[in-house]
Protein backbone atom coordinates (compact mmCIF):
# COMPACT_ATOMS: atom_id res chain seq x y z
CA UNK A 1 0.00 0.00 0.00
CA UNK A 2 0.74 3.61 -0.79
CA UNK A 3 2.67 5.03 2.34
CA UNK A 4 4.55 7.95 0.71
CA UNK A 5 4.96 9.21 -2.66
CA UNK A 6 6.38 12.06 -4.78
CA UNK A 7 4.80 14.60 -6.81
CA UNK A 8 5.67 13.23 -10.14
CA UNK A 9 3.06 10.01 -8.82
CA UNK A 10 0.33 12.73 -8.38
CA UNK A 11 1.13 13.89 -11.89
CA UNK A 12 1.43 10.80 -13.70
CA UNK A 13 -1.58 9.13 -12.18
CA UNK A 14 -3.71 12.07 -12.29
CA UNK A 15 -4.25 11.27 -8.44
CA UNK A 16 -4.91 13.86 -5.52
CA UNK A 17 -3.14 12.47 -2.49
CA UNK A 18 -6.43 10.95 -0.96
CA UNK A 19 -6.63 9.18 -3.43
CA UNK A 20 -3.13 7.40 -3.47
CA UNK A 21 -3.05 7.27 0.27
CA UNK A 22 -3.31 3.39 1.10
CA UNK A 23 -3.83 2.55 -2.83
CA UNK A 24 -2.15 -0.54 -4.36
CA UNK A 25 0.50 0.29 -5.49
CA UNK A 26 0.88 -2.42 -8.37
CA UNK A 27 -2.38 -1.21 -9.02
CA UNK A 28 -0.78 1.54 -10.99
CA UNK A 29 1.33 -0.94 -13.09
CA UNK A 30 0.30 -2.58 -16.22
CA UNK A 31 -0.22 -6.01 -15.71
CA UNK A 32 2.93 -6.70 -17.86
CA UNK A 33 5.71 -4.73 -15.37
CA UNK A 34 4.18 -6.21 -12.64
CA UNK A 35 6.41 -8.77 -11.91
CA UNK A 36 9.18 -6.20 -12.40
CA UNK A 37 7.69 -3.85 -10.15
CA UNK A 38 7.84 -6.66 -7.83
CA UNK A 39 11.30 -7.57 -8.49
CA UNK A 40 12.49 -4.15 -7.59
CA UNK A 41 10.58 -4.02 -4.36
CA UNK A 42 12.39 -7.08 -3.10
CA UNK A 43 15.91 -5.63 -4.37
CA UNK A 44 14.66 -2.23 -2.24
CA UNK A 45 14.15 -4.46 0.87
CA UNK A 46 17.19 -6.36 0.40
CA UNK A 47 19.81 -3.89 -0.70
CA UNK A 48 18.51 -0.25 0.58
CA UNK A 49 17.47 0.61 -3.14
CA UNK A 50 16.27 -0.03 -6.57
CA UNK A 51 15.27 1.62 -9.60
CA UNK A 52 13.28 0.40 -12.71
CA UNK A 53 11.41 2.01 -16.36
CA UNK A 54 7.69 0.68 -16.42
CA UNK A 55 4.43 1.54 -17.55
CA UNK A 56 1.63 2.97 -15.01
CA UNK A 57 -1.41 3.43 -15.34
CA UNK A 58 -3.23 7.49 -15.34
CA UNK A 59 -6.97 7.95 -14.04
CA UNK A 60 -7.62 8.84 -17.63
CA UNK A 61 -6.79 5.39 -18.52
CA UNK A 62 -3.82 6.21 -20.29
CA UNK A 63 -0.22 4.68 -19.88
CA UNK A 64 3.04 6.36 -18.94
CA UNK A 65 6.31 4.86 -18.66
CA UNK A 66 7.97 6.23 -15.58
CA UNK A 67 11.20 5.33 -13.61
CA UNK A 68 10.02 3.40 -10.38
CA UNK A 69 12.68 4.29 -7.77
CA UNK A 70 11.82 2.15 -4.01
CA UNK A 71 14.23 3.15 -0.84
CA UNK A 72 13.97 1.17 2.43
CA UNK A 73 12.65 3.17 5.12
CA UNK A 74 13.83 2.31 8.50
CA UNK A 75 11.39 2.71 11.44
Amino acid sequence: RLVRWNANVQRQSGMAPGQLAGLDALGLVVEADRDLAVASVRQAFQSGSSECELAMWSKDGETRIIQWTGRRIAG
